[in-house]
């Protein structure tokens, strides 16, 4: 790609950029997870558990972890749109694997929350070079 080829992004949400990949490795290796707040939200919105549970735990045991359907999950996709439930419950996921949330209610350090954000910006980061990106506005 050409200098004159690269694109810009002007409103993009830090967290709303980390790949689904990424999420999944961390939810893999944290210990312990809060799931009750996300998973009420995901029943709530689509009418069913989610999976997420199930995936994290095969996957810490020793199983196979069926990335796809964690992608499945975890992306806000066309038969998403337009539903705020929704968006919010996938968002939800995000907030598990994050020590934000344990910050905020007084049970991380907020110094776990500088390096996460710092580890989350890099990478997003690293991955908009790869794409030509030249320039992008990040809001936390």
């Amino acid at each position: 790609m050409t200098r004159s080829n690269r694109l810009c992004e002007l409103h993009l949400h830090l967290y709303g950029c980390i790949r689904h990949e990424d999420l999944l490795q961390r939810l893999l290796a944290q210990d312990p997870i809060d799931w009750s707040k996300y998973e009420a939200a995901y029943e709530d919105a689509y009418g069913y558990a989610s999976p997420a549970r199930r995936i994290i735990e095969d996957g810490k045991a020793g199983g196979s972890v069926d990335g796809d359907e964690f992608k499945r999950i975890f992306e806000f996709g066309e038969a998403d749109a337009g539903n705020f439930a929704r968006f919010t419950a996938k968002f939800g996921l995000l907030m598990v694997g994050s020590c934000i949330t344990q910050a905020i209610e007084g049970a991380q350090p907020w110094a776990n929350v500088v390096a996460e954000v710092t580890g989350v910006a890099q990478s997003i980061v690293d991955d908009q070079n790869r794409e030509g990106l030249l320039y992008a506005e990040q809001r936390l």
